[in-house]
Protein backbone atom coordinates (compact mmCIF):
# COMPACT_ATOMS: atom_id res chain seq x y z
CA UNK A 1 0.00 0.00 0.00
CA UNK A 2 1.01 3.98 -0.75
CA UNK A 3 1.07 6.63 1.15
CA UNK A 4 1.34 9.80 -0.42
CA UNK A 5 1.68 12.85 1.15
CA UNK A 6 0.02 16.51 0.24
CA UNK A 7 2.87 18.23 1.90
CA UNK A 8 6.21 18.25 3.65
CA UNK A 9 5.32 18.69 7.38
CA UNK A 10 2.98 15.34 6.59
CA UNK A 11 5.70 13.53 5.34
CA UNK A 12 7.98 14.68 8.56
CA UNK A 13 5.07 13.90 10.45
CA UNK A 14 4.59 9.99 9.37
CA UNK A 15 8.07 9.29 9.22
CA UNK A 16 8.65 10.61 12.89
CA UNK A 17 5.31 8.50 14.24
CA UNK A 18 6.31 5.67 12.60
CA UNK A 19 8.84 3.38 12.44
CA UNK A 20 10.96 3.59 8.74
CA UNK A 21 11.77 0.16 7.78
CA UNK A 22 15.90 -0.16 7.37
CA UNK A 23 16.55 3.04 8.90
CA UNK A 24 16.26 4.67 5.03
CA UNK A 25 15.22 7.64 3.49
CA UNK A 26 15.32 8.04 -0.60
CA UNK A 27 15.24 11.56 -2.12
CA UNK A 28 15.73 12.77 -5.46
CA UNK A 29 15.70 16.07 -7.78
CA UNK A 30 14.77 15.95 -11.36
CA UNK A 31 15.33 18.76 -13.37
CA UNK A 32 12.93 18.94 -16.80
CA UNK A 33 13.69 21.13 -19.48
CA UNK A 34 10.99 24.24 -20.31
CA UNK A 35 13.15 25.46 -23.44
CA UNK A 36 12.55 24.29 -26.79
CA UNK A 37 16.06 25.12 -27.64
CA UNK A 38 18.49 22.78 -26.74
CA UNK A 39 21.75 24.57 -28.11
CA UNK A 40 21.76 26.42 -24.77
CA UNK A 41 21.33 26.04 -21.05
CA UNK A 42 17.39 25.38 -20.64
CA UNK A 43 15.30 26.69 -18.03
CA UNK A 44 13.90 24.22 -16.43
CA UNK A 45 11.55 23.28 -13.53
CA UNK A 46 12.88 21.23 -10.52
CA UNK A 47 11.10 18.55 -8.76
CA UNK A 48 11.23 17.09 -5.74
CA UNK A 49 10.87 13.20 -4.72
CA UNK A 50 11.28 11.73 -0.97
CA UNK A 51 10.03 8.27 -0.24
CA UNK A 52 10.97 5.51 2.47
CA UNK A 53 9.21 2.12 3.70
CA UNK A 54 7.23 3.00 6.79
CA UNK A 55 5.94 0.03 9.42
CA UNK A 56 2.72 0.25 11.69
CA UNK A 57 1.86 -1.92 14.48
CA UNK A 58 0.06 -4.12 11.26
CA UNK A 59 1.61 -3.22 7.69
CA UNK A 60 3.97 -1.75 6.20
CA UNK A 61 3.85 1.36 3.86
CA UNK A 62 5.41 3.08 0.93
CA UNK A 63 5.35 6.96 1.81
CA UNK A 64 5.74 9.44 -0.81
CA UNK A 65 5.95 12.96 -1.37
CA UNK A 66 6.54 14.77 -4.56
CA UNK A 67 7.03 18.81 -4.95
CA UNK A 68 7.19 21.12 -7.91
CA UNK A 69 10.22 23.60 -6.35
CA UNK A 70 10.33 25.52 -8.98
CA UNK A 71 11.59 26.85 -12.01
CA UNK A 72 15.46 27.89 -12.61
CA UNK A 73 16.49 29.94 -15.11
CA UNK A 74 18.74 30.21 -17.50
CA UNK A 75 18.00 32.59 -20.24
CA UNK A 76 19.87 36.56 -20.44
CA UNK A 77 16.98 38.33 -18.79
CA UNK A 78 16.11 35.77 -15.54
CA UNK A 79 19.77 34.50 -15.64
CA UNK A 80 20.62 32.92 -12.01
CA UNK A 81 17.11 32.94 -10.58
CA UNK A 82 17.41 29.73 -9.23
CA UNK A 83 14.23 29.50 -7.36
CA UNK A 84 13.47 25.73 -8.08
CA UNK A 85 17.09 24.33 -6.92
CA UNK A 86 16.96 26.85 -3.79
CA UNK A 87 13.78 25.04 -2.54
CA UNK A 88 14.91 21.57 -3.36
CA UNK A 89 18.26 22.23 -1.24
CA UNK A 90 16.54 23.32 1.91
CA UNK A 91 13.65 20.03 1.79
CA UNK A 92 16.83 17.53 0.63
CA UNK A 93 18.67 19.35 3.86
CA UNK A 94 15.86 18.90 5.94
CA UNK A 95 16.00 15.15 5.06
CA UNK A 96 19.44 15.11 6.21
CA UNK A 97 18.54 16.92 9.10
CA UNK A 98 15.65 14.56 10.64
CA UNK A 99 18.16 12.36 11.43
CA UNK A 100 16.50 8.78 10.93
CA UNK A 101 19.34 7.04 9.37
CA UNK A 102 20.81 6.64 5.62
CA UNK A 103 19.75 8.94 3.09
CA UNK A 104 19.92 7.74 -0.34
CA UNK A 105 19.71 8.83 -3.76
CA UNK A 106 16.32 7.68 -5.71
CA UNK A 107 13.03 6.98 -5.15
CA UNK A 108 11.15 3.93 -4.06
CA UNK A 109 8.28 2.61 -6.29
CA UNK A 110 5.44 0.33 -6.14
Amino acid sequence: MRVRCESFDDFVENLVHTKVVGQTLFEDCVRVSINSDQTNEASAVVFFHASAIIQSETHEYLLQYDEQCGIDYFDQEDAGMREGSARASFLKQNIKDLDMGHVLPGVLEE
